[in-house]
């Protein structure tokens, strides 16, 4: 292989082990199925309070034990099934002056877009509960007024993991809230399926975090959202 052949190749890899080469040497290809999800809205108490639910598994004979007493802020990511890293794109306009004979694409600003997500229902409907109680805060269903940003609004981490499940890369929406929770759907014909319930959730903007940073900010997250719900 000559000289000029082997700069082309350099620049233009097309043999398999190319790229695997390039793939290791990045740690190898990231996996859709490996992700995290941190939420705790201002509406999630740290207690279990859903006293129609304690009382009919009593009632029911279930066991019962102190855990079962405490929201653990990892169910909600746990029980996510699907959701995506947000994108963000440029709006631009056209130009022209007078002299040109084109048009060019100026920046002006860019715009966000609420990020999907996908959650598995529990017969305790935790989930149903969980974004009822939160998008119920948004606007009062008694005298339809717009509450506090304080009483709604929270960061929401997401996060893509390795193998090892240790974040790689991660995002947090800022001031986040719900502004859809999807219908829940009942079909007497769907008899091996299970129920989903699907969310969007509307943010400010959303901070890019590596994976150090990430990992810091869904411990913060975490630890003191449950301390404030203690206050």
């Amino acid at each position: 292989m000559g000289l000029l052949d082997q700069v082309f190749n350099t620049i233009n890899p097309s043999e398999i082990d190319d790229f695997k080469s390039a793939i290791n040497k990045h740690q190898g290809p990231a996996q859709t199925n490996r992700f995290a999800v941190i939420m705790t809205p201002p509406t999630q108490s740290l207690f279990n309070l859903d006293l129609d639910n304690i009382l009919g598994r009593v009632i029911n004979g279930d066991r019962f034990g102190f855990e079962d007493f405490i929201n653990d802020p990892r169910d909600v990511g746990i029980l996510c099934e699907t959701c995506s890293l947000p994108g963000r794109r440029i709006q631009t306009i056209d130009y022209s002056s007078n002299q040109d004979w084109w048009t060019t694409q100026i920046p002006t600003s860019y715009n966000t877009e609420p990020v999907s997500f996908s959650f598995h229902l529990t017969n305790d409907y935790y989930i149903k509960k969980f974004f009822d109680r939160w998008i119920g805060s948004v606007i009062s269903q008694t005298n339809y007024l717009l509450s506090h940003d304080d009483t709604y609004k929270t960061d929401v981490i997401i996060q893509q993991l390795n193998k090892e499940n240790r974040p790689i890369y991660g995002v947090k929406l800022r001031a986040a809230f719900p502004v859809e929770v999807s219908a829940v759907a009942l079909d007497n014909n769907a008899t091996d399926q299970t129920q989903k319930l699907s969310v969007q959730i509307a943010y400010e903007d959303f901070e890019v975090q590596g994976g150090v940073a990430s990992t810091i900010t869904g411990v913060k997250n975490t630890i003191f959202g449950a301390i404030r719900r203690l206050i």
